[in-house]
């Protein structure tokens, strides 16, 4: 193990420290203690390595960590997918194609354990045992596809969607859908077929397409709340709910038509646009996007920005230096077109930690290409932009959008690394919270992991940006999971945990579902439920008096 993993380890665990001295090759009980940000540090300088075609040495640590990512119950399953993946693909780039082959099955297992006889990566690693099986020409390596395709069944891909919405779910717990993200992009293509590798982390001349991505649903938006979940017990945390299978390129004008084309598939003809952040592939921006939508019960259509970000963690600075005036005119030009396509609905812009960089001069160049052209909810998610200059940007951005929001962390790590890089503190980290009038600072700190995956939205957090995208409600009128606190004279909110968190969340699902009729329905599951207890009678009124005041407080149309 390298010298610098060490020092890296020493820092964040020194158990790790000492039980890697004088091991060759260290037992999977040395990596008990560390967590998902050092995984994310080794598997990165792995990444680097393998792009370097520097094989020997990316197969010496794929080596390493393959056999804790089978072995280890402390390593979240997104994480060991992604380090037996790489040992695939290390092993397939070295020509050995028995042991890539012996990775992926193992991965295939570890995945059905885990989250059930189907996910959404599963298939892409069939994919990859097809091209295999085919190469080594194995009789035995088909039958073991043949078998866990078997499992998987005929109901892997279903046809799903109830109501207005595309993404409304119905049924199977391990269902998957398909999603189609519209993309525009400064990556340069790397010559590859495979669609996870399709695009690169170079800069290129800006193209436009539809990525097909296969999404997991989200268990909240599967059934309307039902007389079991009177308990108000909702939540469920889900990974790994994602693989991006095709990548079609467009030209501008074929893509702006095929997008106003699909918007008139739904009722509400809305668009998400969503910028990632640092330290993220293509195939990682369009699965979170493709995501997002599917929680956010999208009814319309997701729209990606992705700027060449070179997708691992020790490529920082020259991440930060794709933000160039080319990269953001090009942004700037995308928000204008959406904003002017003919009936278009509800627009809701999500950025994500140096993607905002991108966003603030995006909006600010869009503000003199177009002064109409506004959204009606803009996130800033987890800023890694300057604090003083996000300050006084953000408050010139106000017209913009009917609704800002900064969502803030005093336990991201990531900017906590970017503000020791640059010296000066980020706007997302909410130990001193961005206060800027005409905008709301969100501190998710109570419900934020503070891994390196900064920003995901689950639980109290996805209803806080559930309430505005669908409904517009103000901060206030979110008391159920936000708390009023101050700083420096000025007001910010904070998402707390608390016993009606559950009742607000199911509130938002039956309002966003049913729209007005959500009263009667509540009304008629009261009076149908076995047994009206007294608590049965409480937590029905609760919710209940939820959905009135969203009804009552939201600026639109639900």
């Amino acid at each position: 193990m390298e010298n610098w993993l060490l020092a890296m380890a020493k820092a964040e665990t020194p158990r790790v420290v000492a039980s890697l001295a004088g091991a060759p090759r260290p037992p999977v009980e040395a990596f008990t203690d560390l967590d998902e940000f050092g995984w994310r540090l080794v598997v990165s300088r792995a990444e680097v390595l393998l792009d370097a075609d520097d094989l020997p040495n990316a197969e010496r640590i794929s080596g390493d960590l393959a056999p804790v990512a089978l072995g280890s119950l402390h390593l979240s399953t997104s994480m060991a997918s992604e380090i037996l993946g790489l040992a695939a693909e290390v092993a397939t780039r070295g020509g050995d194609l028995p042991r890539a082959a012996r990775l992926l099955l193992e991965l295939s297992g570890l995945l059905e354990i885990r989250l059930g006889p189907s996910s959404g990566e599963q298939q892409g690693i069939l994919r990859r045992l097809d091209v295999i099986s085919s190469a080594l020409n194995d009789v035995k390596l088909r039958e073991e596809i043949a078998a866990i395709r078997a499992r998987l069944g005929a109901g892997d891909r279903q046809t799903l969607g109830s109501g207005s919405s595309r993404y409304a779910q119905e049924d199977v717990a391990y269902a998957t859908q398909a999603v189609d993200v519209f993309y525009a992009t400064h990556r340069s293509r790397t010559g590859r077929e495979d669609a996870c590798r399709y695009f690169g982390g170079r800069r290129g001349i800006l193209q436009f397409g539809v990525a097909e991505v296969i999404v997991t649903p989200n268990p909240d938006l599967q059934k309307l709340p039902a007389v079991h979940i009177w308990r108000l017990q909702f939540r469920r945390k889900w990974t790994d709910r994602a693989y991006l299978k095709t990548v079609a390129a467009l030209g501008h004008e074929a893509f702006l038509e095929r997008l106003k084309g699909a918007l008139k598939d739904f009722g509400r003809r809305e668009i998400l646009l969503f910028v990632h952040g640092f330290n993220v592939s293509f195939r990682g921006a369009a699965e979170v996007a493709a995501t997002l939508a599917v929680d956010l019960d999208l009814d319309g259509v997701p729209v990606l920005y992705s700027w060449p970000s070179q997708g691992n963690f020790v490529s920082y600075f020259v991440d930060r230096n794709n933000v160039i005036r080319e990269h953001v005119d090009a942004l700037a030009d995308l928000f204008v077109a959406l904003s002017a396509i003919p009936d278009v609905g509800s627009i809701t812009v999500v950025a994500h930690s140096m993607g905002n960089q991108f966003l603030l001069s995006a909006l600010e160049r869009a503000q003199q290409k177009n002064a109409a052209a506004t959204a009606q909810t803009i996130v800033f998610a987890s800023p890694d932009v300057d604090r003083a200059d996000f300050t006084a940007r953000a408050s010139e951005l106000t017209a913009r959008a009917a609704r800002l929001t900064v969502y803030a962390s005093r336990r991201d790590r990531a900017l906590w690394l970017s503000a020791m890089l640059q010296a000066y503190d980020r706007a997302g980290d909410a130990a001193e919270p961005v206060i800027v009038p005409g905008v709301e600072t969100i501190d998710t700190s109570q419900v934020s992991s503070g891994a390196i995956g900064h920003g995901d939205f689950a639980g109290p957090a996805l209803d806080d940006l559930r309430s505005q995208a669908w409904f517009g409600l103000p901060a206030e009128a979110r008391d159920a999971i936000l708390e009023e606190a101050t700083f420096g004279g000025g007001r910010y909110w904070r998402i707390v945990e608390t016993e009606d968190a559950d009742a607000f969340g199911m509130a938002l699902v039956l309002c966003r579902r049913l729209g007005r009729t959500a009263l009667p329905h509540i009304d008629q599951l009261i009076a149908a439920a076995p047994g009206r207890t007294t608590r049965l009678s409480t937590a029905g009124q609760k919710l209940r008096n939820y959905v009135e005041r969203i009804l009552a407080d939201q600026s639109g149309d639900p």
